[in-house]
């Protein structure tokens, strides 16, 4: 289950967030469940997880972070007691902030999301679900699984990323931005590299433009 923190908004308003700490001691092996409310945004605090989605599974563990879409069925399952936090957004999607200035490196990259490949489930049995909408629960029951989505394509897909890759302004993670977003108007930036066998030698000019 999981506890709300804190939030603003509501999904009747279609803005705000909520902030929770949810815990699992049990996998859900026969269960499932939708958020007809908001997108989902799950970090793992403790313990791995595995989330098994329409589209598909994803291993989620510590320091990395998952997406479930509005209206995706999931389930999660865990091999021991597990915590996580996880975010509601009540309006639009979780979205790539445009890099814009920065350039073309830093942050977080496209090509480092990861989507599940497609995996299903052809069994009958005693299945229930758990929807969430406009913030109550509601329950039913089916008598095959959940998980019987054969194949997808498109984008809507949930996902999942792990921090490492992140690559955080001005600290120089792993790559490099150009310097020149920290220099204020009218600078002209030259760089200068003069290389003689194994000894290489930086020189950065900052000219500013009268």
């Amino acid at each position: 289950g999981w506890n709300t923190i804190c939030g603003s908004g509501s999904a009747e308003m279609k803005a705000g967030i909520a902030i929770h700490i949810a815990a699992w001691n049990e996998s859900m092996l026969d269960s499932a469940m939708v958020n007809s409310d908001a997108d989902l945004l799950i970090v793992p605090q403790e313990g791995d997880l595995l989330i098994r989605t329409e589209c598909g599974c994803l291993e989620v563990p510590v320091n990395y972070i998952a997406v479930i879409q509005r209206g995706i069925q999931f389930a999660v399952f865990v091999k021991g007691p597990s915590r996580a936090y996880i975010a509601e957004i009540f309006e639009g999607h979780f979205v790539i902030p445009d890099l814009g200035p920065i350039g073309a490196n830093g942050l977080a990259n496209p090509r480092d999301f990861e989507t599940p490949v497609a995996s299903f489930e052809n069994f009958e049995g005693n299945f229930y679900i758990v929807q969430k909408f406009l913030g109550k629960l509601f329950r039913c029951n089916r008598k095959s699984s959940p998980f019987d989505v054969v194949g997808w394509h498109g984008n809507y897909v949930p996902y999942r990323y792990d921090l490492r890759l992140f690559c955080a302004v001005n600290s120089v993670t792993f790559d490099h931005m150009d310097p020149s977003i920290f220099t204020g108007s009218l600078f002209i930036y030259l760089f200068i590299i003069i290389s003689y066998y194994y000894y290489y030698y930086y020189c950065e000019l900052s000219v500013k433009n009268k």
